[in-house]
């Protein structure tokens, strides 16, 4: 606060957001006092009462604009700096690196080189995540029974600024070589695994009625993910429309399966799939004509 009243500029809207009150106030408000002037035939009332309540409202709302211009402001940059240095990122955990072609929490190890998890949560405007194991120091990826249950308010939140940066100009063509290469297969996995899992709902529903019934009952198996790489084939329709593809690798639609099962759960499919879809169409617009011509 003190920061924001010492900056010249901002010391200049808040006198002039002052006045305005004070105007507003002599017009508007109820008299406190009167000054009464001597005339033949009438008393003039002038109210010298200075609603403070609403200088207050007024600077309150100019420091969470302005608080909110910043963490957009940061988010956008945080992004930038992702996709722009995807060939410079660390790998620092014990298990096998599958980089470039791991899933979702291969990226993430990567990622975090370049952004960390509390610098990323420090980019929000509200929690990322509304129940589950992870804390705002810690995102605790080993939990057998539970997952985190993303705030729905904040994945639209981020899904508009994703939007705001893939509209500015230079940004696609700039990063697309280096999406191209780290995460265009998980990006193309993921749409379509959505799109085959909602042309199949019996299937889907089987799925999720089976994982919901073993996390609430605290008994997942180990390897449980997998299993349906062994058995997808065999019973599921939908995995073998996807496996027809050539570039298809199990490991991530294993991954992108269980992903959008958790999502149905904490009911944040369709925010997650926007964003997924904006990225699709901004980067790969012909592969996603191409893909929904085959698409049941």
């Amino acid at each position: 606060m003190r920061k924001f009243l010492s900056d010249p500029v901002w010391q200049g809207i808040g006198v002039f957001v002052a006045i305005i009150a004070i105007f507003a106030t002599f017009n508007y408000s109820s008299c406190s006092k009167k000054i009464i002037t001597n005339t033949p035939k009438e008393e003039i009332i002038v109210s010298d009462t200075i609603d403070l309540n609403k200088i207050r409202d007024s600077i309150t709302k100019v420091e969470k604009t302005n608080a909110e211009i910043e963490k957009q402001k940061l988010f956008l940059e945080m992004t930038d700096r992702v996709l722009s240095n995807l060939d410079k990122t660390e790998y620092n955990e014990e298990d096998f690196d599958y980089w470039p072609s791991g899933g979702m929490r291969n990226i993430y190890s990567h990622a975090k080189s370049l952004v960390t998890y509390e610098m990323f949560l420090n980019t929000l405007p509200t929690s990322l995540y509304v129940s589950g194991p992870h804390t705002n120091k810690v995102l605790f990826l080993n939990s057998q029974n539970d997952f985190g249950h993303y705030n729905p308010e904040t994945i639209k939140w981020i899904d508009e600024k994703i939007t705001i940066y893939l509209n500015k100009d230079g940004n696609i063509s700039r990063t697309k070589p280096l999406v191209d290469q780290y995460l265009k297969k998980q990006l193309t996995t993921y749409w379509l695994c959505y799109q085959y899992m909602r042309a199949y709902p019996s299937e889907n529903t089987f799925l999720l009625t089976d994982y919901k019934e073993k996390i609430n009952a605290g008994n997942l198996p180990d390897r449980y993910y997998y299993s349906i790489v062994w058995e997808g084939a065999e019973k599921f329709n939908f995995y073998k429309e996807i496996s027809k593809y050539e570039f298809i690798d199990v490991n991530i639609l294993c991954s992108a399966i269980y992903f959008w099962l958790r999502r149905q759960i904490d009911s944040t499919d369709d925010k997650f799939y926007n964003i997924l879809n904006t990225i699709m169409k901004s980067y790969y617009p012909t592969e996603v004509f191409h893909f929904q011509n085959y698409i049941p």
